[in-house]
């Protein structure tokens, strides 16, 4: 009978490890878990806005970033003189539209100088979340 008990003690005890380690890695994954979605809410989120045109130029490379921290969302974009003239301090407004073509935010900037062939990087920056926005559009001042 002695043995008996000694294999169930055995038994017994490498039963309860098993369990006491399911049990660790069930809570390590639930801390893990619910740890992820507060670090994907503290990082600022870049989409993608489809390209468009500028007074016969191309604008290409249009991201949008929601700058949580500040509560603003940018928009970088690439401007092409696809033209045959040079380019100089040439006023224009970005508009920020919405689903239905509503506009979202206007801001004024420019062109300081950009040769034919050449391409100009913009960055402009309004207060608010603006990721409703579906595409921008450039309209000569």
């Amino acid at each position: 009978m002695k043995k008996i008990r000694k294999s169930q003690k055995r038994l017994i005890t490498i039963f309860i490890i098993i369990i006491a380690i399911i049990v660790i890695i069930g809570i390590v994954g639930f801390v893990l878990k619910r740890q992820a979605p507060e670090e994907t809410e503290n990082q600022d989120t870049i989409i993608t806005l489809p390209e468009t045109q500028y007074s016969d130029m191309e604008v290409k490379n249009v991201q949008m970033e929601y700058l949580k921290e500040n509560d603003q969302t940018s928009i970088t974009m690439e401007i092409h003189n696809t033209t045959n003239n040079k380019v100089e301090k040439e006023e224009f407004d970005v508009l920020w539209l919405g689903e239905n073509e509503e506009i979202l935010g206007k801001i004024n900037t420019q062109i300081e100088n950009l040769e034919t062939g050449e391409q100009h990087n913009i960055t402009v920056v309004l207060p608010g979340n603006l990721t409703k926005t579906k595409e921008i559009k450039l309209i000569k001042k």
